[in-house]
């Protein structure tokens, strides 16, 4: 497998961005390689945010191409839909993000894929890190619209009951 995972803050001249997990894809084996997260639960009409971090060797080889987060609903290439791409060359001597928004066409159980492209080069390694999917509180869609009401005036020191919707 050309993705290896790591629980140092580093190793072989690669480090983590934050914290001592990250991974790395090796160029040693060209082809696509593809990194699949555990199964997330998602609903539809919420929009959610994927993000991660990554560099490569410092010596700014560019044998790395098109690496990309995508979602789907099996760990495998099948199928899968792409939420953010670094197209062509990818080429960062420091950690670099990717991210972007995306919405789920059905509610279900989907996996995060991270995909690379390599060839053997002067790059060996593509290290990533801090890949993230969350729910954004500041998007218009995500933010219930809620509404509380009663059916009656309240006089002092009465019992009250509210409705509430919207969220």
């Amino acid at each position: 497998n050309a993705c290896q995972t790591y629980t140092s803050s580093q190793a072989n001249n690669r480090s983590a961005r934050t914290g001592n997990k990250y991974a790395t894809f090796t160029s040693t084996v060209s082809g696509t390689h593809y990194y699949y997260s555990n199964g997330i639960w998602m609903d539809a009409g919420v929009t959610y945010s994927a993000s991660m971090w990554y560099q490569t060797d410092l010596n700014l080889g560019t044998n790395f191409s098109n690496l990309e987060i995508s979602y789907g609903t099996s760990q495998t290439p099948n199928g899968l839909t792409s939420i953010a791409l670094q197209a062509g060359s990818v080429v960062s001597p420091i950690y670099k993000s990717l991210s972007n928004t995306f919405t789920v066409p059905t509610s279900g159980l989907y996996f995060i894929a991270v995909d690379v492209s390599s060839t053997p080069g002067s790059a060996q390694f593509l290290t990533w890190d801090d890949l993230n999917v969350m729910v954004p509180c500041n998007v218009a869609s995500n933010q219930p619209n809620l509404q509380v009401s009663t059916a009656s005036v309240v006089c002092s020191g009465a019992a009250l009951n509210l409705t509430a919707s919207g969220a």
